[in-house]
């Protein structure tokens, strides 16, 4: 729908700025929804059922941390080599995907010289493959409870893409098969946040998970500008795949160091009481 708006223009208004109002349009939408109908506590939730609203309001006393806690817990996060190696994993990923996916409908058109609509409907290609690989994926990863392996392949297979597409092999298929395979890195996410939860003490697991996420996030900008940056000097994204190539070899590399239990994880860095995973929980 969007590769068939930019082509037409209505109402005296090009197709690229309709796209931009009626892809909007549901988020803004959403967003006056949520502002009205979501709630501040459990309390005041009239969707919760009255047993639903008193377990999550036990369950929030339960989990709540003093403030002095939470301090603590940030600068154990910010000593520990594992948060910050699982930070910078998730930045070289997120880099590499943001800045695919950012790029991705330029560079399947200057590749293939096709039209917008068809870029559009080839473009549905590299994110349905995505969407099953990370279902599969993590699936897969909670069957056989490894997180390393799991994470680091599709970063391995986003790598082989982007090498392969500064070959410019001049063909539709082959280009549409490395396109999708740069956007399997997106099939990460689940081992690698679920690896969080298995390395990391649940006292610091949210401080933790926020400096992660914050790290990573920084490379919504990172990646697209860079990839951009090097397009615009060098006149193609053969460079900019160079470095999407080194961020996943990289990324695969600190994955697959890092400890597959929590209490080797943090015990040499923050003394920190680490419970026992291999029981379930109550």
């Amino acid at each position: 729908m969007a590769g068939w708006l930019v082509g037409h223009s209505f109402a005296g208004l090009q197709g690229w700025r309709w796209l931009f109002i009626l892809e909007g349009l549901p988020a803004a939408s959403l967003g006056a929804i949520g502002y009205f109908y979501l709630t501040d506590r459990p309390c005041d939730a009239p969707w919760l059922s009255p047993p639903q609203r008193e377990w999550m309001i036990a369950k929030l006393r339960a989990e709540a941390v003093p403030l002095a806690a939470q301090r603590s817990s940030i600068r154990t996060v910010l000593r520990s080599r594992v948060v910050l190696l699982l930070a910078l994993a998730g930045f070289l990923v997120y880099f590499v995907g943001y800045g695919f996916f950012f790029w991705f409908p330029t560079m399947l058109q200057r590749q293939s010289q096709v039209s917008d609509l068809l870029v559009g409907v080839l473009g549905t290609i590299p994110y349905a493959a995505a969407l099953v690989a990370m279902l599969v994926n993590g699936l897969h990863s909670d069957r056989r409870m490894e997180r390393r392996w799991h994470a680091a392949v599709p970063c391995l297979l986003a790598v082989i893409g982007a090498l392969g597409l500064m070959t410019h092999t001049q063909s539709l298929k082959v280009d549409v098969l490395l396109f999708t395979l740069v956007a399997m890195c997106v099939a990460f996410n689940p081992p690698f946040w679920a690896m969080s939860t298995t390395l990391l003490d649940s006292s610091t697991l949210p401080a933790a998970v926020g400096f992660i996420n914050a790290v990573g996030s920084v490379a919504g900008f990172a990646g697209p500008f860079v990839l951009g940056y090097l397009s615009s000097r060098t006149g193609s994204f053969n460079a900019g795949m160079a470095v999407a190539a080194v961020a996943g070899i990289a990324a695969c590399l600190i994955l697959l160091s890092l400890p597959s239990t929590g209490l080797a994880a943090l015990k040499p860095y923050a003394q920190i009481p680490v419970p026992d995973r291999s029981q379930p929980d109550s």
